[in-house]
């Protein structure tokens, strides 16, 4: 049976409990639509080393690096080994530090080049990553495996967090593709021919494994679709319920049939500079003032300064609430 929805399924049916508790508890992902929205933030092409020259300090990154030297030894004063291991882009260097994981020397050995992932550190002068998560690219034992799952040219490098790096997540990731049929595609048929536009499915595809960046691109290009389509709609029906809503004239002003009303903000001065906090009558007190002004100098326009010209802020709020709509501020000819 397929599933109406399969982008809102649950994450756990597809990765299982323990790793969806992890996503949900990084990144807020509860459903298989929320990790496949979830893009790669670049993309690393197979072959070429990350330059470690770039990286910044505090940062999670996932770099792709060789192995140049191993180094084990004992703590001195306590019980315990680490093990350094440095990588190189082949000009940089980078350290990485494991604590009491001694086996981990037959893995990491000269020559061979992986993935590397954790949080950028500065210990004595040196750059380096504790205890990182990483992936090796070439690997005997399971030859076929490995070759299945980086057999296309672009690595995609995911926003990462301590617990779940971007090696994880790229895993998840396969897994959900790989037991994806069909999806529904909100876009029409029409528009997406209209603008040569591919299916969702084909780009969630190709944003998460393009074989060149130009599928990459292409799948970009869908995919702001997607994000700027709910937004409209939601956008004409508040328009189109703004337009049903009965309306009562309001009634001119002698003299003011031609002038445009203003939105009175009392909070800010002409200079930007925020004013503190008055109470709700604030404004008022200013067109009082103003009214004032206007007629002691023997002016005509003091009809502007009336009360019903202007909204105070407590009284914009309410009607956006009640129009369930923005507050457009071309007043003339204004209806409440």
């Amino acid at each position: 049976m397929v599933e109406a929805d399969p982008l809102g399924a649950p994450l756990k049916r597809a990765v299982g409990d323990r790793t969806a508790k992890v996503l949900e508890r990084t990144f807020g992902m509860r459903t298989v639509g929320d990790l496949l929205r979830h893009y790669p933030r670049r993309y690393q092409e197979r072959g070429e080393l990350t330059d470690l020259a770039d990286l910044m300090l505090e940062e999670e990154a996932t770099v792709l690096a060789e192995v140049a030297r191993v180094n084990r030894r004992q703590f001195r004063e306590r019980r315990g080994s680490i093990l350094e291991v440095v990588v190189t882009d082949g000009t940089s260097k980078l350290t990485l530090t494991f604590f009491n994981q001694n086996w981990r020397e037959r893995e990491l050995r000269p020559g061979r080049v992986g993935l590397f992932s954790g949080r950028i550190t500065d210990f004595r002068g040196t750059r380096q990553l504790a205890n990182p998560d990483y992936e090796m690219l070439s690997d005997e034992d399971d030859a076929e495996e490995k070759a299945e799952r980086f057999s296309a040219a672009l690595i995609p490098i995911y926003p990462a967090v301590h617990g779940m790096s971007s090696p994880k997540i790229q895993k998840c990731v396969k897994v959900v593709l790989d037991g994806l049929h069909e999806v529904p595609d909100p876009l029409p048929q029409r528009v997406r021919e209209e603008h040569r536009l591919i299916g969702l499915k084909q780009a969630l595809e190709q944003i998460h494994r393009p074989i060149a960046l130009s599928q990459a691109y292409q799948a970009k290009d869908r995919l702001k679709w997607d994000e700027a389509l709910p937004l409209q709609v939601a956008l004409a029906q508040r328009r189109r319920t703004a337009l049903e809503t009965p309306a009562r004239p309001r009634r001119a002003k002698p003299g003011g049939e031609h002038v445009p009303r203003y939105f009175a903000d009392a909070s800010y001065c002409q200079a930007g500079i925020r004013w503190p906090a008055y109470g709700a009558s604030h404004w008022r007190e200013i067109l009082t003032k103003a009214r004032d002004c206007e007629q002691a100098r023997g002016g005509t326009h003091a009809h502007l300064f009336e009360e019903s010209h202007f909204f105070d802020d407590l009284a914009a709020r309410a009607f956006l609430q009640s129009k369930q709509g923005s507050l457009v501020l071309e007043m003339q000819g204004w209806k409440e």
